[in-house]
């Protein structure tokens, strides 16, 4: 801010040190009101950026290969990459596991890019600002790994695997849709489907969704009435103790797979 007022100062008020320039004298009024209004739209720019959002993860096309091809599977997933000595980031969350649902690597957000889901098949990516209030967000889009998401029921055991090779557990607990007002903003209103007579902003969404600890968040895109990105699903696991008894484990696999 302090350079922004000096080169003011030094492009317009200064006659002594710009004597060729055209003469632009500005009462002190004029500059206290410029000054305000460059305030005003710095203050409006670090809102927005640290404003809530629920990114779209609606229906793209599928990536092309060399040589043109559509890729035949939005699920095929890429190498997994949980070996420290491989990976540069050994606290980082490298990939995902659901029996017989998923298995799939994750990708970070670029820094400052709320809003951005990786567009490869067979790909999640860790939602940064969820991660800001205790939450591990999940994002695909719809088409491509987000399509496996559907496909999670309660009680679903989820592993989420480290670089440094560690592992955490989760259960699935709860499964909640939205309508989304305005589709194809990451600001838009919402409609819980449980609740259609409230209308929720999507600040109010995130704190539902994102607020917490120990809890890892699904979310994709619903589409419905011809409408790729009408409406968001989140699907809430918990984590589980860390010392989980290993015959409790398995039986919540066995039953996973046999009752549900």
């Amino acid at each position: 801010m302090d350079y922004i007022i000096s080169t003011l100062n030094n492009s317009f008020f200064s006659r002594e040190q710009h004597p060729t320039t055209m003469n632009l004298t500005f009462p002190p009024k004029t500059l206290s009101v410029s000054i305000l209004v460059i305030f005003f739209l710095s203050s409006l720019v670090i809102s927005l950026a640290q404003q809530k959002t629920i990114p779209v993860t609606r229906e793209i096309p599928f990536n092309m290969d060399p040589r043109g091809n559509k890729n035949p599977s939005p699920l095929a997933a890429l190498p997994l990459q949980a070996n420290p000595a491989k990976n540069e980031k050994p606290n980082a969350l490298v990939a995902v596991s659901v029996p017989t649902v998923l298995d799939l690597p994750v990708e970070q957000q670029p820094k400052d890019s709320p809003v951005y889901v990786s567009t490869k098949p067979g790909t999640l990516t860790q939602f940064g600002m969820a991660s800001q209030y205790g939450t591990i967000g999940l994002l695909a889009h719809n088409n491509l790994a987000g399509s496996s998401f559907f496909h999670l029921k309660i009680h679903e055991i989820v592993t989420l695997i480290y670089g440094n090779g560690q592992s955490k557990t989760f259960e699935v607990s709860s499964i909640k849709q939205y309508q989304a007002l305005n589709p194809d903003s990451p600001y838009s209103d919402f409609i819980d489907l449980a609740t259609p007579d409230v209308k929720l902003t999507s600040a109010e969404v995130f704190n539902k969704i994102y607020r917490g600890s120990n809890q890892v968040v699904f979310q994709t895109c619903i589409a419905q009435n011809g409408d790729p990105s009408w409406g968001r699903l989140f699907i809430t696991a918990r984590q589980l103790s860390p010392d989980l008894d290993g015959n409790a484990y398995w039986h919540r696999l066995w039953r996973n797979a046999f009752i549900n």
